[in-house]
């Protein structure tokens, strides 16, 4: 009776070991993967069935201004622009079907009223078969597009540029291919900008003798 009740007593022992240590590497997985969620450069955002937010890592907080709302009761769509709450709606309601939707751009309102411009990426969360909520990333795309912008108004201005300038205005790119031809270029040579767009420039409108000598400066 004694031995056996050592070898109980030792195999509790060892039961009570393996189980510390796979509660120690538990809280060791658990930490690395908060530490992941919690450090990821883009928003990582967890809603309920309902659409309420129930974890939110940094870069969430970050993006809408805004601590902790997750103990708030705020759903996602709170952060939504008014004008893009239906369209988000409608990726909503498709992700429920489809179980995920991608590359949706949309835009945000902060807690301070800034916009920003953002791509959503989302998968929905099943359980058993039922729907019960999503998993969104999200990356703050304002500085794209407000670099987008910002060309499209500089290209808009050379173009007025371009269109207003009493003398010829021609471009050509690093092939020596025309991409601009203003209107006065039309007027002095007589060629409209769909019969030299995407040509050479030096077949349009330059002699024979120095078109070699073109060539060999581009």
């Amino acid at each position: 009776a004694t031995l056996s009740a050592c070898f109980a007593y030792r195999r509790l022992e060892r039961e009570t070991r393996e189980r510390k240590a796979a509660q120690k590497e538990l809280a060791s997985s658990k930490a690395r993967i908060e530490n992941l969620f919690q450090n990821m450069y883009d928003a990582l955002i967890v809603q309920d069935a309902e659409g309420y937010i129930i974890q939110f890592n940094k870069a969430a907080s970050n993006l809408v201004e805004l601590e902790n709302p997750e103990k708030k009761k705020y759903k996602l769509l709170d952060f939504i622009h008014p004008d893009d709450r239906k369209k988000a709606q409608r990726y909503a309601i498709n992700r429920r079907k489809e179980g995920f939707f991608s590359d949706l751009e949309l835009r945000i309102l902060t807690s301070t009223g800034t916009i920003k411009y953002v791509q959503n990426n989302s998968n929905a969360i099943y359980e058993d078969g039922k729907y019960h909520g999503a998993r969104d990333v999200i990356r703050d795309i304002t500085g794209q597009k407000l670099a987008e912008r910002q060309l499209q108004e500089n290209e808009s201005k050379l173009r007025q540029v371009i269109d207003t300038s009493l003398d010829g205005v021609v471009i050509i790119d690093r092939q020596g291919l025309i991409t601009e031809w203003s209107g006065q270029m039309t007027t002095i040579f007589g060629y409209p900008i769909e019969e030299v767009f995407g040509h050479r420039l030096s077949d349009q409108i330059m002699p024979m003798r120095i078109r070699e000598i073109h060539a060999k400066g581009m």
